[in-house]
């Protein structure tokens, strides 16, 4: 089945809530913005994801969250004042037991990188879902470690997926 359509608010430095109950969210802090901005979120197609992940690299789920300022008058970037800005909630693709660990996978500025965030997901109770904190911006995908678990997966050389140019 195909995600539901991508959400977005506007959240300002109070702070807030963007996304649906059954699908990918993300929840930030008060205080953790310095101005109004434009949050979208929005569950990630495996056919997105197969763009730059090779076939054989399993993966359990997949979300995008964007920001955008929405006034001219602080035409400045988008501050995040807290290390971990955002809670976020993706959806997985299938039910993983309650409290397992996964590894996020942040897509690289490279065509077909992957990096590894020093950051773990838990799977939530409802078995269907997990969560992350975090204060980076693109599109994630979450992953059980394996073989495939390194520093960055780079998407010509899927056969063991190892890229030594790891990029922070």
């Amino acid at each position: 089945p195909a995600p539901p359509p991508a959400t977005s608010a506007v959240v300002g430095p109070d702070g807030g809530l963007v996304g649906r109950t059954t699908g990918a969210s993300v929840k930030i802090s008060p205080g953790a913005l310095n101005q109004d901005v434009l949050v979208t979120v929005a569950n990630t197609s495996a056919v997105e994801v197969r763009q730059t992940l090779a076939e054989e690299v399993p993966y359990a789920g997949a979300l995008t969250i964007d920001v955008t300022a929405v006034s001219e008058i602080s035409p400045g970037p988008v501050d995040a004042t807290s290390p971990s800005m955002m809670l976020v909630v993706a959806p997985l693709e299938s039910a993983l037991p309650e409290g397992r660990e996964l590894d996020v996978y942040l897509r690289g500025e490279i065509e077909g990188q992957w990096i590894l965030l020093d950051v773990k997901a838990v799977v939530n109770l409802d078995g269907r879902s997990a969560s992350f904190e975090t204060n980076r911006l693109g599109t994630f995908i979450l992953r059980e470690p394996d073989e495939y678990s390194v520093l960055a997966i780079d998407y010509d050389s899927p056969a063991k997926a190892v890229n030594s140019n790891f990029v922070p």
